[in-house]
């Protein structure tokens, strides 16, 4: 994994704006043979997921993400927010290079009890530190720091989080699964290859009945 991402990231040029990120999975990546891909339907990632959702769930997204160094004002995903794709989300979290600092830009949050804390609203939040601060009164703000090789599992549309918020370059995965009726659908780039990723599926999890697979990938 770090060879294949690590080389892709070596071409990125940064932006000035918007996410101060970008996903080095591609299309070709939904193959048997993608480490990522492998590890995104592995036991220890789907059938967690399977386990959060009682097995009435779709996958939503896989990504690689490459995070680089940004100065100045937080920029969208750096600010705290929830994801709202979904009343309930599952996330993967894996580490492609140690995040053993804060300047590593490690994943931020905080659990689902404390979340209940910040003010609701019926507009998407996104939130700067003090306000959250104020807000979560006393709550535990968790950052997961650890070598690379490990993850973290969480529900961003109910704990409330940030990242990227490097001081050197960050990659890591992102595997994200919904329930099986979403508010929004899955990501493009699995719609648009569900059937490819589906046929990936079955040479990765045969264990795993075809229907089954078909309709996480609503081939």
């Amino acid at each position: 994994m770090q060879d294949i991402y690590g080389s892709r990231s070596k071409a990125v040029v940064p932006k000035a704006g918007g996410h101060p990120f970008t996903n080095l999975f591609r299309e070709d990546d939904l193959s048997a043979d993608n480490p990522v891909f492998r590890f995104a339907l592995s036991p220890a990632v789907l059938d967690a997921a399977h386990a959060y959702f009682d097995g009435r769930f779709q996958f939503d997204s896989i990504q690689v993400l490459y995070s680089w160094p940004t100065d100045g004002d937080l920029l969208e995903s750096q600010l705290w927010h929830k994801d709202y794709g979904d009343s309930s989300a599952f996330h993967c979290v894996a580490y492609l290079n140690d995040v053993v600092t804060p300047e590593d830009g490690p994943f931020v949050f905080v659990d689902r009890q404390d979340s209940a804390r910040i003010r609701s609203s019926i507009f998407i939040r996104r939130i700067d530190d003090s306000t959250f601060a104020q807000e979560l009164s006393g709550g535990e703000v968790r950052s997961f720091l650890a070598p690379a090789g490990h993850s973290v599992l969480v529900d961003p549309s109910v704990c409330y989080h940030y990242g990227s918020r490097c001081r050197r370059p960050r990659l890591a995965i992102f595997a994200t699964f919904s329930t099986d009726k979403p508010y929004v659908g899955a990501q493009p780039l699995i719609r648009r290859n569900a059937r490819r990723a589906a046929s990936a599926a079955k040479l990765v999890r045969p264990d795993l009945s075809a229907a089954y697979l078909d309709r996480l990938f609503g081939a």
